[in-house]
């Protein structure tokens, strides 16, 4: 049995936090799977958040989720604006996790890192101190968006080089972080991001009888996720049809202008905007509606999309990096980014041809690539090769 350490660069502090939900969900399908897994992830509170500075919790804490030993330690980034400082810190706190994990658990026999920023420099630390070998899968658009500085690609390029295998959680993430990294076509593996079996276990996936259709988003309202798009290609394809509807899951610092945007494109008794959702919720209002758009610029991978197709529901979805990966003939349609003419197209087009996808096949062509078996098998053959590969290299 290999005894997996998986450290995220960010991690859900709750069952029904959305955020970093699929690192959380592979882990306890790699325990349920026959892995040993543990989790260590330090996380240090921003001083933009000043009012809570000294009521959060502080230190180490632990807890048993589901036999999966997770272990956090909450301190301040007392040094928001220095990159160095804040690896230096991360590194401490994650180090002193490390050992305390140890001492309970025993060595791991590899490290399985979520997020090269900063998670990977983390690993490195660890894994030159320990001799551990380590895997990196990454997840973020910060790739795409030019939002890397001098100082972390340093550290990035660092960790890479040392990880003896590249996960990317989509075909062309790969590609695309091959280039970023200046490393042979392939370096980087496509191994994708679990479904939550919660989706794939509910019995009703039925088309739904009822009159109207009612389209769903599940996102951050912020500006990649192009929701003020969808609301343009909505009101193109349906204002002033009253049996159409848009829901708008999520929150974040673009709802008050979509409020807005919605009450000038006179779809505002069409539109609603449910707030952030938990997990529950996600599932609940997901299997409520009769399909999913996602819109957004771009996307390393797109959970939420999967989460739909396990649901049995058709999708619409840009061609943003990750769905390209997951939108397979008869789960529904892709578009440009940004083209609100294609994406109103896709929505009626849609509507009009409901009958034609089968939410039972859906759900199977989910299933398939991306239930906890299919992508824990995938994950348990690494690690056994980059286990054995260390010990040879011991011997």
């Amino acid at each position: 049995m290999t005894h997996t350490l998986i450290i995220p660069s960010w991690y859900p502090s709750s069952p029904d936090e959305v955020a970093g939900c699929f690192f959380r969900e592979q882990a306890l399908a790699l325990q349920k799977a026959g892995c040993r897994v543990g989790v260590i992830c330090p996380y240090l509170y921003s001083l933009r958040d000043w009012r809570h500075l000294f009521t959060r919790q502080r230190g180490l804490y632990i807890e048993m989720d589901l036999d999966v030993p997770t272990y956090r330690w909450h301190a301040t980034n007392w040094f928001p604006k220095s990159v160095r400082m804040l690896i230096k810190q991360l590194v401490h706190y994650g180090h002193r996790l490390f050992k305390i994990y140890v001492q309970r658990h025993g060595v791991p026999d590899v490290l399985h890192i979520h997020g090269v920023l900063y998670a990977g420099v983390l690993g490195k630390f660890i894994s030159e101190k320990y001799q551990i070998p380590y895997v990196i899968t990454e997840h973020s658009s910060i790739y795409a968006r030019g939002l890397i500085t001098t100082t972390q690609r340093e550290a990035a390029i660092s960790a890479v080089g040392n990880a003896a295998k590249l996960i990317a959680v989509s075909e062309e993430f790969c590609r695309l972080l091959d280039r970023f990294y200046r490393l042979p076509i392939g370096a980087w593996e496509y191994i994708p991001n679990i479904v939550s079996g919660a989706f794939l276990s509910v019995n009703d996936i039925k088309q739904k009888c009822h009159r109207g259709f009612t389209f769903i988003t599940v996102c951050l309202l912020t500006p990649n996720k192009a929701t003020d798009c969808l609301l343009r290609a909505f009101a193109r394809a349906f204002s002033g049809v009253k049996n159409v509807r848009l829901r708008v899951g999520g929150d974040g610092p673009e709802r008050p202008d979509l409020q807005v945007l919605a009450n000038q494109l006179s779809i505002d008794t069409q539109v609603e905007f449910l707030g952030m959702l938990s997990r529950g919720q996600v599932q609940h209002y997901i299997s409520d509606s009769d399909a999913f758009v996602l819109s957004s610029r771009y996307e390393t991978f797109g959970v939420v999309l999967v989460e739909a197709t396990a649901l049995g529901k058709p999708v619409i979805a840009t061609r943003c990096g990750g769905p390209e990966s997951i939108v397979s003939d008869g789960d529904g349609y892709l578009v440009e980014v940004d083209d609100v003419e294609a994406l109103a197209i896709a929505m009626i087009r849609l509507v009009d041809n409901i009958e034609r996808f089968d939410p039972q096949l859906i759900r199977n062509r989910c299933a398939q690539r991306f239930s906890e078996d299919a992508v824990t098998t995938q994950l348990r053959e690494v690690y056994r090769e980059v286990v054995h590969s260390n010990s040879r290299v011991r011997t």
